[in-house]
């Protein structure tokens, strides 16, 4: 046997880093020895570490702290430590973390005080015996309490995805070491189940191959996933999916339930306000959808949150006080209309006043009870007289040449959408505020300028974008 000054002691890693290296050495990395061959005869052996991986973050950072070298193969990246020093001091540091790999460290060791033909007949003795050393989960029942060995497994062969339309995150780990994999689920739960049967034929590194052992795939739940990854995070070197926590159920039901407290404590205070006199109309639940950016069935989830007695006196409010008027009011306003209408006739003012704008002079309704209240209460000639000179008005605004400009406009929007370079159509509201009209002059007047194919194309576009909108909240 050959003295040799031994490696053992030399720190490498801190211990932190060394149960992240045993980590992934153990769910998938490879530790073996190489042999040169002169003539047919073993002459010299030397041990080698070595990892592929899709991913450029784990080979870099494995050599940022023990050398080696980076090739890039296809579409991988490989890195080998072939240095026997650093390979030593390596095993050295990672050994007392290591379980299935620890026959193959110690044999590295010892390999270090060996003289060149002892070297190899260590080296011929691992070759020529199984690669691992046979465990049960039970063997690791210790080493999974480090998070920085967990972050390892992860980070080397976890892979996180969302399930259920990205609300929730599931971690899923593929390895031949099932027993490691056993030991996980004892204390994470999930699920394992068999990916790849031995003697399957693979493309490994772009060689055609066949499995030698069966490969394993392990799935996480959401909770199971959210434990584990807490407690590895802060040693992982590929992080999660940003707000990876926030889809959480637990956290996202937190997250709403707050919501539905502001929006009762809105309408709480709107109340309050209403009756001092503060404000002239309370907030009905489609307004107070859209100013808490929530779905309208939402809202009426909410509402049933509120006490019998806010309840009623909030209906209360919303129909005798905001909603109903007198007949008495009702035929005043109705006169005042029909006397806008002649002293538009007779050119004393050049426009009528809109339902919207009635509503918001009278403070107490909305359009829609305008519209029913009074205008349903007009004669049918006055009221076509009426909508006739509001649409006119409206289009002496725009000269042919503008009609078919903003024809144009909404055509090309379509396309752009088609073709991805925007991610939003207008809805025909939303056209109407832009350009300043009403929703009759762009349904009567511009739209019909465009092709129907593209106007067909629209229709079924808004409908879909609608549909998710609706879905996201």
């Amino acid at each position: 046997m050959k003295e040799r000054s031994s490696l053992r002691n030399s720190e490498l890693l801190n211990p932190t880093q060394a149960a992240w290296f045993a980590g992934v050495f153990e769910i998938g990395a490879s530790v073996n020895f190489n042999i040169q061959y002169v003539e047919g005869e073993a002459m010299y052996a030397y041990p080698y570490c070595q990892l592929v991986s899709k991913d450029a973050k784990i080979p870099n950072f494995m050599q940022n702290l023990c050398g080696g070298r980076i090739w890039k193969k296809g579409n991988s990246n490989l890195w080998h430590l072939g240095q026997s020093e650093n390979v030593v001091q390596l095993i050295s540091n990672i050994s007392p973390y290591l379980v299935s790999r620890r026959e193959i460290c110690d044999a590295i060791l010892n390999w270090e005080n060996e003289d060149s033909e002892g070297r190899v007949l260590i080296a011929q003795e691992i070759r020529n015996e199984n690669r691992l050393k046979p465990v049960f989960a039970d063997d690791y029942s210790e080493i999974i309490q480090n998070p920085a060995f967990l972050a390892g497994v992860i980070d080397r062969l976890g892979h996180i995805r969302s399930l259920h339309k990205n609300k929730y995150p599931s971690l899923e780990i593929q390895s031949t070491n099932q027993q490691l994999l056993y030991a996980l689920q004892k204390v994470y739960g999930g699920k394992i189940k068999v990916e790849i049967v031995a003697g399957t034929k693979a493309v490994i590194q772009g060689k055609d191959l066949i499995t030698e052992d069966d490969s394993f795939k392990y799935r996480l739940s959401y909770t199971g996933t959210r434990k584990i990854i807490s407690q590895a995070l802060p040693y992982m070197v590929i992080k999660p999916y940003e707000e990876w926590n926030d889809s959480i159920r637990g956290v996202k039901r937190e997250a709403r339930n707050t919501k539905h407290l502001q929006i009762i404590e809105y309408i709480q205070s709107e109340m309050a306000l209403f009756e001092t006199g503060e404000i002239k109309k309370i907030s009905t639940l489609h307004e107070l959808a859209e100013r808490f950016s929530v779905s309208y069935k939402t809202m009426e989830k909410v509402s049933a949150k509120l006490s019998i007695g806010i309840k009623e006196e909030r209906l209360r409010f919303a129909y005798e006080k905001r909603m109903k008027l007198s007949p008495d009011e009702i035929g005043d306003i109705i006169s005042r209309i029909t006397n806008e209408i002649e002293m538009y006739k007779q050119g004393k003012i050049s426009k009528l006043t809109t339902s919207e704008e009635w509503a918001e002079q009278l403070g107490n309704i909305h359009a829609m009870t305008f519209k029913k209240q009074v205008l349903g209460r007009l004669s049918k000639e006055a009221r076509v007289e009426r909508q006739k000179i509001i649409t006119a008005s409206a289009l002496r605004t725009f000269s042919e040449a503008e009609t078919l400009n903003f024809a144009g406009l909404i055509r090309q929007e379509v396309i752009d959408y088609q073709e991805g370079r925007i991610f939003k159509l207008k809805n025909n509201r939303e056209w109407t505020d832009l350009l300043k009209t009403s929703l009759g002059v762009l349904t009567t007047m511009i739209l019909p300028k465009i092709d129907r194919e593209i106007i067909d194309k629209r229709t079924y576009l808004l409908r879909v974008q609608g549909n998710k909108n609706r879905k996201n909240k």
